[in-house]
């Protein structure tokens, strides 16, 4: 006795239909273009450097030139910043005032 149920051909609900979007084309280009990297073993996280990068563009008192535009952004800009900090492990209480 098979075991194996037959799926009759001109049967449209019972097979299984493939959707390709553009949306779908563009994930699988992503994926196939980020594939070589994620093949290499992942570089150690410079801990202080990112540190100072946060803390000297996300937490000074004016933005940079190229960033003025993002003015407007800037609580989100501050709530990213000190959430990156936390997970880093820095202490965020000295910005809490800001």
């Amino acid at each position: 006795m098979n075991s194996q149920r037959r799926i009759p051909a001109d049967d449209p609900e019972s097979m299984p239909t493939l959707v390709i979007t553009r949306s779908t084309e563009l994930l699988e280009q992503t994926a196939r273009a980020c594939e070589p990297f994620l093949a290499q073993p992942t570089p150690l996280l410079d801990k202080d450097r990112h540190v100072t990068f946060l803390t000297h563009l996300g937490l000074v008192t004016q933005l940079p030139r190229p960033f003025v535009a993002l003015d407007a952004s800037r609580p989100w800009m501050m709530y990213w910043t000190l959430c990156a900090l936390k997970m880093l492990g820095e202490d965020i209480t000295p910005h809490r005032q800001r």
